[in-house]
């Protein structure tokens, strides 16, 4: 007589464990990344906002989002700090930050320095006025002014945009 409560039930064919298996994953890479993006994002506001900007500018560049950190360097007015990160890694903003260190060395009364500055950048966007007057590289950035516009600047502005 057998017991049904002893019935054995068929056992499942037993499958090899791997040794080095890994097992999938659960957030894609590109996922992964954004959702650190997305915090490293949300803590580099509160640094900012407490005035950290350096740790605020680093929570951007540990995630690799250098244009992010050159930008909140420049919102903090650190613009040195900004030109370097954006010198050293090669962004395609270097000629932006170039510009407005440019016109901080004007204001400083720096003339040649800001020359210099303003000389280096590939693609201008704005034009110092004090080059203007002096006709400094005018053609070559394709600076076009009238006489109005000229006398406009000269009274208010210190630069201009380059067309």
């Amino acid at each position: 007589f057998k017991d049904p409560c002893t019935k054995k039930k068929p056992e499942a064919p037993v499958q090899e464990k791997k040794v080095n298996e890994v097992p999938p994953p659960i957030l894609t890479d590109n996922e992964s990344l954004k959702i650190l993006r997305d915090i490293a994002s949300k803590e580099a506001e509160q640094f900012f906002e407490n005035g950290q900007v350096l740790l605020a500018a680093c929570s951007e560049l540990a995630v690799n989002s250098c244009e992010k950190a050159v930008s909140i360097l420049i919102r903090a007015n650190e613009l040195f700090l900004a030109y370097s990160v954006a010198k050293i890694l090669k962004l395609s903003c270097i000629d932006e930050v170039t510009q407005l260190v440019g016109m901080r060395a004007e204001k400083l009364g720096l003339i040649l320095e800001a020359t210099q500055l303003f000389k280096s950048c590939k693609n201008p966007k704005i034009f110092p006025l004090f080059l203007v007057r002096q006709n400094l590289e005018f053609p070559k950035h394709g600076i076009e002014i009238t006489k109005d516009e000229y006398e406009k600047l000269a009274k208010g502005s210190s630069s201009v945009e380059a067309v």
